[in-house]
């Protein structure tokens, strides 16, 4: 079996094997594309604190077709891809079993990414996929959880936000629909006057 010493802030992934159980679900309307992988190599610039994974983790990553055409490679019957620490979204928790579960407490997103919940302000309803295509100014966003690299922003689970609509890549998880977003887009906190 091969091994890998990445340099920089790359992180070499090969599609996981692992047990997995539930899923992330992705709007038809959706962009990007999303792939479950196994942590097979860590750059020697990836150290802490912006350090997000070890060799083992399995982890979420962002994937579209050019990533691959330019950053996969096959040695012998190991396909792996070479990618920016930054485009890890989320980390697994490994389940009792030793397998893996598409739920929110196993779910810890990484880097600079914010995961946030949208809702809408009382007496609105919402028709069914609706949410994804959903721009009125009644959607709101709650943070759930922030990556350890988010360091330019003040912002933590339970704060409400206001982002940029567009950057937000919304995904369904544990039966709920979630958004995660860049720290770059997330433009501010809403708070009570007292």
């Amino acid at each position: 079996m091969k091994s890998f010493n990445m340099f920089g802030v790359r992180v070499m992934v090969k599609e996981t094997e692992e047990k997995l159980s539930g899923e992330l679900v992705v709007p038809q309307t959706a962009e990007l594309a999303y792939r479950l992988g196994k942590v097979v190599a860590v750059g020697n610039k990836c150290i802490a604190p912006k350090r997000y994974v070890e060799v083992g983790d399995v982890c979420v990553y962002q994937y579209l077709s050019l990533m691959e055409r330019a950053n996969k490679y096959m040695f012998d019957d190991l396909s792996v891809m070479s990618i920016h620490q930054e485009d890890l979204i989320a980390k697994l928790a490994p389940s009792a079993d030793g397998g893996y579960e598409m739920k929110l407490s196993s779910f810890t997103i990484l880097g600079p990414w914010v995961l946030v919940k949208p809702f809408f302000d009382a007496g609105v309803i919402v028709m069914p996929d609706s949410i994804a295509k959903q721009t009125a100014p009644k959607l709101r966003w709650t943070v759930v959880q922030v990556g350890s690299g988010v360091v330019d922003k003040e912002v933590k689970a339970g704060d409400e936000v206001i982002l940029q609509r567009s950057k937000a890549n919304i995904f369904g998880l544990s039966g709920d629909d979630f958004c995660y977003i860049h720290q770059d887009y997330v433009d501010g906190v809403v708070t009570e006057q007292a």
